[in-house]
């Protein structure tokens, strides 16, 4: 014999499941958490050790657009939909640490371009340039060419005539 459904069932109703992390959490789950709501654009903050009300209201977004009941308190269902979206967060992403930017030479060109005889080809500033050792001795401008148009122009066949 089945079971008789219950009222949530019958009207497709999720209920929220026990608390995981709420307001008054602290730890490295809760550093997790916020580095993976960073990770997806929810968390804009540094990473810190408190779910506070900042926490609170971007899960309630995140649960919200996921259709997830809304609490603001992290659930199994949301925890494994946010695992299941993002990466396990880095150490660096845990701590806070900033990116540096990568070294750029005197000629405006990626480090990596000064270790050889090398072409270096810049999407962003559409240059070509030739290095060797040290220096760069030839840069081309706007060396790609536009996409061709389509379709391309077909020129009239003549007709011969007898």
């Amino acid at each position: 014999m089945t079971r008789q459904p219950t009222k949530d069932e019958l009207s497709n109703t999720l209920t929220p499941g026990p608390a995981l992390l709420k307001q008054g959490s602290t730890g490295a789950k809760v550093r997790d958490l916020q580095s993976r709501l960073k990770q997806i654009g929810w968390w804009s903050g540094d990473v810190v050790d408190a779910y506070g009300s900042t926490t609170a209201a971007a899960v309630k977004s995140f649960q919200d657009k996921r259709q997830i009941p809304v609490t603001g308190e992290v659930d199994q269902r949301t925890l494994d939909k946010l695992n299941a979206m993002t990466r396990k967060p880095t150490n660096d992403e845990l701590n806070n640490v900033k990116p540096t930017a990568a070294p750029v030479s005197a000629a405006g060109l990626d480090p990596r371009c000064m270790s050889g005889r090398v072409i270096c080809i810049s999407k962003s500033t559409r240059t070509l340039t030739c290095c060797r050792p040290g220096k760069s001795w030839l840069r081309r401008w706007r060396v790609m060419a536009s996409p061709p148009r389509w379709p391309p122009s077909i020129p009239p066949i003549p007709i011969m005539r007898r």
